[in-house]
C-alpha cells in the first residue's frame, strides 16, 4: 500500500482507523524510518500521515513511540536547507506531539528524565549565543513535565546548533506550544522556551551589524576609487558589487524576519508564562551566558600565561 493511498484512506475513514489493523497501518505509514527517508516526497507523505494521526484526540501512544516520532521530526528539520512545505508540516507535528508529551504521566516522565543526559552526550557543538546544556535546561522536571521538557530542549538545541532556517523553525514550534499547552505546564520550562528567542534575536543583531559593515565598506571603496581608462573593467566590477549588495540585502531581510518573529514569540511567552517566570528565565539565561564568556576568557588568559607565543603562531 502506497503512502498516498494510506493518506486518502485515513482522510475518508477517520475514526474507523482506530481498530487494531488500522493502528498497525498508522504505525507503518508514519514510522521514524519514513519520516527520515532519503527521498523528500516520502518524508512529506509520512509527515502528512503523522499529522492526520495526531489530529485524532482519541490516540494514546506509548512514550517510546512519541519520543521516536519527536526525534525524527526534529532531525528532519535539522537537515532541511530549503524551507520546504515539509518543514511546515514537521513544525505542526512537533506542536501536536508537545500536547501529547504534556499528558505523559509522572512515572513515565521520570523514566525519560533519567535518559536525558545520555541524549546530549557527544552532540555538543561550538557554543552559540543563547545555547545551554540540555540537561541543565530541564532541571526540576525529573517527574511531571519531564517528557515535555525533553522535547522543548531538543527544539532549543535545534535552534542553537542549526542555521537561520532552524532558528525560525524552533521559534515557530515554541510559539505553537505556547499557544496550545496550558501556561502552568510551561512555567517549569521557561528557560528552555526562551533559548530559541535569544538565538533569534542574536541572529538579527549579527545580520544588522554585517549589513552596516558592508555599507561602510562600499562607501569607503567609492570614496577611494579613481577613474581610469579601464572603463569596461570598472563597470563590470561595479555591477558585481551591486549584485553582491542586493544578495546581502535579501539575506538581511530574511534574518531580520527571524528577529521580528523572535520578538513576537518573546511577547507571547511573557503573557503565557507570567512576568515572574518570564523574568526569571531571561535572567537565568543571561547569567549562564556570562558565566560561559567568563570561563572562555579565563581559559584564554591561562593559555597566554602558559604559552605566551601561542597567538603569534
Amino acid at each position: 500500500v502506497s503512502l498516498s493511498a494510506v493518506e486518502k484512506l485515513v482522510t475518508k475513514t477517520g475514526a474507523q482507523m482506530a481498530s487494531a489493523p488500522g493502528e498497525a497501518l498508522w504505525t507503518a505509514a508514519c514510522s521514524p524510518a519514513l519520516l527520515l527517508h532519503e527521498h523528500t516526497w516520502v518524508r512529506s507523505a509520512a509527515a502528512r500521515v503523522l499529522g492526520l494521526r495526531l489530529r485524532s484526540t482519541s490516540w494514546v501512544a506509548p512514550l517510546a513511540r512519541l519520543r521516536a516520532l519527536t526525534d525524527a521530526q526534529v532531525r528532519a528539520l535539522a537537515a532541511d536547507t530549503e524551507g520546504a512545505t515539509l518543514a511546515e508540516q514537521a513544525v505542526r507535528n512537533l506542536i501536536a506531539l508537545a500536547r501529547c508529551l504534556a499528558e505523559v504521566s509522572e512515572e513515565d516522565g521520570a523514566a525519560l528524565g533519567a535518559d536525558m543526559s545520555d541524549d546530549a552526550d557527544g552532540e555538543e557543538q561550538e557554543p552559540v549565543e543563547g545555547a545551554d546544556d540540555e540537561g541543565a535546561a530541564t532541571l526540576g522536571t525529573d517527574g511531571d513535565g519531564a517528557a515535555l521538557g525533553w522535547m522543548l530542549a531538543r527544539v532549543a538545541r535545534l535552534s542553537a546548533q542549526g542555521g537561520d532556517l532552524q532558528a525560525r523553525y524552533a521559534l515557530e514550534a515554541v510559539a505553537g506550544v505556547a499557544a496550545s499547552v496550558a501556561g502552568e505546564r510551561l512555567v517549569p520550562h521557561a528557560r528552555v522556551l526562551l533559548r530559541p528567542v535569544m538565538r533569534g534575536k542574536a541572529i538579527a543583531r549579527a545580520a544588522a551589524q554585517r549589513e552596516a559593515d558592508a555599507v561602510a565598506k562600499r562607501r569607503f571603496r567609492k570614496m577611494g576609487q579613481k577613474r581610469s581608462l579601464h572603463v569596461f573593467e570598472e563597470a563590470e566590477e561595479e555591477a558585481f558589487r551591486a549584485a553582491e549588495a542586493e544578495a546581502m540585502k535579501a539575506e538581511g531581510d530574511i534574518l531580520r524576519s527571524v528577529g521580528a518573529l523572535a520578538s513576537e514569540v518573546e511577547a507571547l511567552l511573557s503573557d503565557v508564562l507570567g512576568t515572574e517566570a518570564f523574568v526569571d528565565g531571561v535572567t537565568a539565561l543571561k547569567k549562564a551566558k556570562k558565566a560561559k564568556e567568563d570561563e572562555r576568557k579565563r581559559k584564554r588568559a591561562v593559555g597566554a600565561l602558559l604559552d605566551p607565543q601561542a597567538d603569534a603562531r
